[in-house]
């Protein structure tokens, strides 16, 4: 007896019409767009600091291989000081010759 009755609606519809489908796709890319835009700044931040520690350790480096270079000269040549009596200049604590004029 059961093939004589008609089906009910909720037994003939299974899965979901193409316009839910495409419903649902469309908020889940609205969604998307909203949820990257609070994603963007922090992973810009982190790439920020991680150039900036970059620049920092070469920075680092630099000062170092100059201080040990510089460990290494005398005491005269370091850093451009050239003594008073050397220039003939009354300059002010020896950077005469590194002033302009």
């Amino acid at each position: 007896m059961r093939l004589l009755c008609p089906p009910s609606p909720t037994r003939l519809q299974r899965g979901f019409t193409l316009i839910e489908t495409i419903m649902v796709v469309v908020i889940l890319g609205i969604l998307a767009a909203i949820v990257s835009t609070f994603i963007v700044q922090p992973v810009r931040g982190y790439l920020d600091t991680v150039a900036r520690v970059e620049l920092v350790d070469a920075t680092d480096n630099a000062l170092r291989r100059i201080g040990r270079d510089s460990a290494h000269c005398p005491s005269q040549q370091r850093a451009g000081v050239v003594n008073r009596s050397d220039t003939g200049t009354d300059s002010h604590h020896g950077w005469g010759a590194l002033l302009p004029g």
